[in-house]
């Protein structure tokens, strides 16, 4: 009787030891979250302006952010021959869901075809921003492009996120999260979590 009651005991605890390591072992990874670039609309013929959100889809993790910064890539041929300027693009005040130490606050398009939104230095752990349930996600911001001339008529900004591997003349969209009190970086892989959800005509001809 006694064997057989600590046999019983012995599986119970193998079976829930297993259970717990499963849980605490299984890291997120870049199937668990998505970026996406929506409500793109353009303000005047010379003005375009879109969010960047980030949505959780797998529900059994937190997803706290420690570190974000995109490169979003555009179509250059918009912008009418225009000479490019750091300075055409900014970030709507207000328009942030982020954590304030996450909040971004500089934003660069001194490239042709290319916005660099630069990252923040990583808070301590659970001052980040942690991604909330559902399908909506959280804003990071929205960003607006304005152009010194119309838009071409008739041509989509073909808005899309860069890959998180670092490329020459380009910027890396990176997403850093906490494991426990480590950060680990997810990658972005464009076309899958990295997306742009619509797409517009600019100065659409009448």
């Amino acid at each position: 009787m006694r064997l057989t009651t600590v046999v019983a005991v012995c599986a119970i605890t193998l079976a829930n030891t297993g259970l717990f390591a499963q849980k605490v072992s299984k890291a997120a990874g870049s199937s668990d979250f998505q970026l996406q670039l929506k409500n793109v609309k353009q303000i005047g013929d010379k003005t375009l302006e879109f969010d960047i959100f980030i949505v959780k889809t797998r529900k059994d993790i937190t997803l706290e952010i420690a570190t974000f910064q995109a490169g979003i890539e555009y179509n250059k041929e918009l912008l009418n021959g225009a000479v490019v300027k750091a300075d055409m693009v900014s970030i709507i005040p207000g328009t942030s869901e982020m954590s304030d130490s996450l909040k971004p606050k500089m934003v660069n398009s001194s490239m042709p075809g290319l916005i660099r939104l630069a990252g923040r230095p990583a808070p301590k752990k659970s001052r980040g921003t942690t991604i909330p349930e559902g399908d909506s996600g959280i804003r990071i911001c929205t960003i607006r492009l304005t152009n010194p001339v119309s838009f071409i008529p008739d041509i989509p900004p073909d808005l899309k996120f860069t890959s998180s591997v670092l490329a020459e003349n380009s910027y890396a969209t990176r997403l850093g999260i906490y494991d426990g009190l480590k950060i680990i970086q997810l990658d972005i892989l464009p076309g899958k979590n990295a997306v742009s959800i619509e797409s517009i005509q600019l100065n659409p001809a009448k």
